[in-house]
């Protein structure tokens, strides 16, 4: 398999998330095994000021891996570099 990489991924359940991807093989299965997976959404103030808010994904556990069977995935975009989000004043 590959190495590790970081990517956003598109889930079956609408889900949009990045992370540090590092995909394994087990019986005839790939799954994807998620390191620090996050959401990112952008917000609007009153004043027109755009901005993000990153999250964790699961917000109810302190784990920071997780597993997740590549069935579950629609798309896929690898980054090749963690994005920087502009700022806007």
């Amino acid at each position: 398999m590959e190495d590790d990489f970081y990517a956003t991924l598109k889930l079956n359940s609408g889900e949009e998330i990045f992370a540090k991807v590092s995909p394994t093989e087990e019986e005839d299965r790939v799954f994807l095994i998620l390191s620090n997976p996050i959401t990112i959404s952008e917000i609007k103030g009153r004043n027109g000021i755009t901005g993000y808010k990153i999250e964790p994904w699961l917000k109810t556990t302190n784990d920071d891996m997780f597993i997740i069977n590549l069935d579950n995935v629609i798309t896929l975009s690898e980054s090749s570099d963690i994005p920087r989000l502009p700022l806007r004043y």
